[in-house]
């Protein structure tokens, strides 16, 4: 099975510290804060957003205000 299947392009954030980020393509309510993300290799895949590694997204992760 292909890990990058379950990747998004777009992600949003949790309001929590340190911020987590979830796939917009699972929790869309959120406005997504980073244009991409990448995932980290566990099972389920999670998302990375640029708080955590810069080359994922080009938009820092941060919560709704």
């Amino acid at each position: 099975s292909k890990a990058g299947a379950d990747c998004c392009d777009r992600c949003g954030c949790f309001e929590t510290l340190p911020l987590q980020c979830f796939c917009n393509d699972i929790k869309s309510y959120c406005p997504p804060s980073c244009v991409k993300c990448g995932c980290t290799k566990s099972i389920p895949p999670q998302c990375k957003c640029a708080d955590v590694n810069p080359s994922f997204c080009s938009t820092p992760c941060r919560p709704k205000p």
